[in-house]
């Protein structure tokens, strides 16, 4: 038996309830789907947040790469 410490065998442990939520969650999903079927508006409703969702997304990922570029201009192309 490995003489392991008592804060290794916590992480290890939330290491395994963390793999078990992740490989459970498709199966969650599944179900639900199955399930729960959503009325028109409230999918329309879903339909709308996921799009705003993916517009908000876009948006952060073009301000992150707009830093990234006044970055790489400021540090390497324009040094001081």
């Amino acid at each position: 038996m490995k003489n392991t410490s008592i804060q290794a065998r916590k992480a290890n442990r939330v290491l395994k309830i963390l793999l078990f939520l992740a490989s459970a969650l498709p199966v969650f999903l599944l179900i639900k789907s199955v399930l729960f079927k959503r009325s028109r508006g409230l999918k329309a409703a879903a339909s709308n947040f996921d799009r705003q969702v993916g517009y908000l997304s876009v948006g952060i990922a073009a301000v992150l790469g707009v830093f990234v570029i006044y970055y790489i201009l400021s540090h390497f192309a324009f040094p001081k």
